[in-house]
């Protein structure tokens, strides 16, 4: 089973809309947000916006209040520690490994073409998203990579194509560089910017998975260019 951590440069950084757009195209792709803080329920977005059934669907904890989720928990009388954490994705993964026991190819048909072998075993694919940016706290003691450190996943970072996502974008990738942890590549989320996308890429030495934006309407999100291998 291959498992990515979707992570972001900031706050509203275009997680959960990311998220949305792969779980669109990737069918057999499951979500987990194991901390949601604040009223909104990203998770509820998510299978709005990729329109799949809640069977690929799986709930964390949720905060009352919209804030880092180290204060989010204090103020609702709780506390989130790496054990809790730790059983959650455990029982996640477990139940999808089960699936893959049982199931048929990881890839539909309509993606064979671009070069999977038809005979590929089956394998579940399971979205994590984190809440905030990478370097937010889980408690008075503890970051997101210090729960993320020595996991079976490889992280997904988004950033921003608009003005300041260069240095955001270059210091959250150092961030995860300097922590050991692996990073499968970047998704850019708005409208196209050739130059920031490409000078975030060039510096960074990241591969680029896709870039996501809103449709016109803001009821649709859409997905372009994606490298379906860097998700393998």
């Amino acid at each position: 089973m291959r498992t990515f951590f979707i992570t972001a440069t900031d706050t509203d950084a275009g997680k959960t809309m990311v998220a949305a757009a792969l779980m669109k195209v990737i069918p057999g792709a499951h979500y987990w947000k194991p901390v949601q803080t604040g009223d909104d329920r990203d998770l509820r977005t998510v299978q709005q916006f990729s329109g799949r059934s809640s069977e690929f669907f799986h709930p964390g904890r949720t905060f009352s209040q919209p804030l880092s989720p180290h204060r989010a928990a204090e103020l609702d009388g709780q506390s989130i520690n790496r054990e809790d954490l730790d059983r959650a994705f455990a029982e996640v993964r477990d139940s999808l490994l089960r699936l893959d026991r049982t199931a048929g190819p990881r890839w539909p048909e309509t993606r064979k073409s671009g070069g999977m072998d038809q005979n590929d075993t089956a394998q579940s694919v399971l979205f994590v998203e984190g809440a905030g940016g990478i370097l937010v706290p889980l408690n008075r003691a503890e970051l997101w990579p210090d729960w993320l450190k020595d996991k079976d996943l490889s992280l997904i970072l988004v950033c921003r194509t608009g003005l300041g996502t260069i240095n955001h974008s270059l210091l959250s990738v150092e961030a995860i560089r300097s922590r050991g942890l692996k990073l499968a590549g970047l998704v850019f989320f708005g409208p196209e910017n050739e130059d920031n996308q490409r000078t975030v890429a060039d510096f960074s030495g990241c591969p680029v998975i896709a870039r996501v934006e809103m449709g016109e309407d803001n009821r649709s999100v859409l997905i372009h260019d994606l490298d379906e291998a860097l998700l393998r």
